[in-house]
């Protein structure tokens, strides 16, 4: 359910706090546990950052909720058919499902930093698709986004599709 928009110069109702805060949105938001649920931090268009802090109990529904305003609203204002439908964002699958693994915290020193390996597997979905600047885009997004030391993408792996 979204709110009718407040009619430009038409002042907020006494009780009612608008705050606008517009986030770049070529950096990834972080979240993070915090003492009163979960923080999301965000940097801000003109520099600095905003954290919202959510309950925990409901972060993912209400991030599923916003997942979904967004959808709707970019679709409403682009008329990009490629956006998701009302029917295809009430379809999708229950945020809260997902059952998070333990999580491991490291701590390292200023001369023996500590380090974590992950393993990351990808399903990249189009008409045509291209190993190598593919692997390039993985590893550019990764690096440029992370403290990372180094990356290995290994070769494509066709899942469907006719090699070209």
């Amino acid at each position: 359910m979204t709110a009718p928009p407040r009619p430009a110069g038409q002042p907020l109702p006494a009780s009612a706090i608008e705050l606008r805060l517009p986030v770049d949105a070529d950096e990834m938001p972080l979240g993070y546990d915090d003492p009163d649920g979960l923080a999301v931090e965000m940097l801000l268009a003109g520099g600095g950052y905003t954290t919202l802090v959510l309950p925990l109990d409901t972060a993912r529904q209400w991030a599923g909720h916003l997942y979904g305003a967004v959808a709707v609203a970019y679709r409403e204002a682009t008329g990009d058919p490629h956006a998701l439908s009302d029917d295809e964002l009430a379809n999708l699958p229950d945020p809260t499902r997902y059952q998070p693994a333990q999580t491991l915290g490291l701590h390292g020193t200023p001369t023996q930093p500590a380090r974590m390996r992950f393993t990351i597997a990808v399903t990249i979905q189009s008409q045509v698709l291209s190993d190598s600047q593919l692997r390039a885009a993985l590893a550019d997004r990764l690096t440029g986004r992370f403290n990372i030391i180094t990356v290995a993408v290994s070769n494509g792996q066709p899942v469907a599709g006719t090699p070209l």
